[in-house]
């Protein structure tokens, strides 16, 4: 605003400049003075007092000055976000608390929760790695190596030889708990060693996602008496695990190539 006004020829006096100008020294404040605080509170009278405006000492001290005009204490309060006041024409009180604080949305006008908002900030300092794996049912073990995507957390093929270690982690946790606990213990353990193996290499702490993709178990379907009677209906051949995981990293290939805009191959 003062450049605006510079060029329209309006000399603008600052205290900052005061020596320049052979002015001053200057202030002006915004706010009025203790004495026009006094007046206005003369000429207004008011029967109840509540400051809303300022840090709870700076109120507390208006308070008082409204006290010295006259209105009595009992008929002043100094309230903080989120109490709620009862005016009658006799009192004023305190009656309760309603919800306050900061509310975010986003650009729809929808309400944003703290958690997503911390799982944001998160994302922006510390970036996200999801981990991969397609998991043999019967014999609990790998069927293809380990896939690893890091979103904002490092560029893995100037960093090789990490992702190779992580992956050899990876394939030893796989080997070591997978057939002993249930699926949602493994996938937590397993997220909780990626994030230390991560840490201790890199000092940082990404979000982690794995995914576990189980291969196997009885996926054909025992034919109904009706069913057994239908001499012209094609028997589906059963799929072997290893095309089904196969099949699973192709369609894992090409969504990742669509949604990350990275070239189709195994990090």
């Amino acid at each position: 605003m003062v450049d605006d006004l510079v060029k329209n020829n309006v000399h603008v006096f600052e205290h900052r400049n005061h020596d320049l100008d052979h002015v001053g020294p200057l202030h002006v404040s915004g706010h009025a003075s203790q004495d026009e605080y006094a007046e206005m509170i003369q000429v207004t009278k008011p029967k109840f007092f509540i400051p809303i405006y300022g840090a709870y000492r700076v109120k507390q001290r208006h308070i008082e000055l409204a006290v010295e005009q006259g209105i009595p204490r009992a008929n002043t309060v100094n309230a903080v976000n989120g109490e709620v006041i009862a005016l009658t024409p006799e009192k004023l009180e305190v009656i309760g608390e309603v919800p306050s604080g900061t509310i975010l949305v986003d650009q729809t006008g929808a309400i944003v929760s703290n958690v997503v908002v911390k799982d944001r900030v998160l994302l922006a300092e510390e970036g996200l790695v999801a981990v991969v794996l397609t998991v043999d049912k019967r014999s609990g073990n790998l069927l293809s190596s380990p896939d690893i995507i890091s979103r904002g957390f490092i560029y893995m093929r100037e960093q090789e030889e990490m992702m190779n270690g992580l992956r050899a982690e990876v394939r030893r946790a796989v080997q070591q708990r997978y057939k002993r606990i249930d699926i949602d213990r493994f996938k937590a353990e397993l997220k909780d060693h990626i994030t230390h193996y991560l840490f201790e290499q890199t000092g940082r702490s990404p979000i982690v996602i794995p995914v576990l993709n189980i291969v196997g178990g009885k996926s054909e379907k025992q034919a109904t008496p009706g069913q057994a009677n239908e001499p012209n209906k094609p028997v589906e051949k059963q799929k072997t695990p290893e095309e089904v995981a196969a099949e699973q990293q192709a369609r894992f290939q090409a969504m990742r190539e669509r949604l990350l805009n990275q070239d189709p191959r195994v990090d």
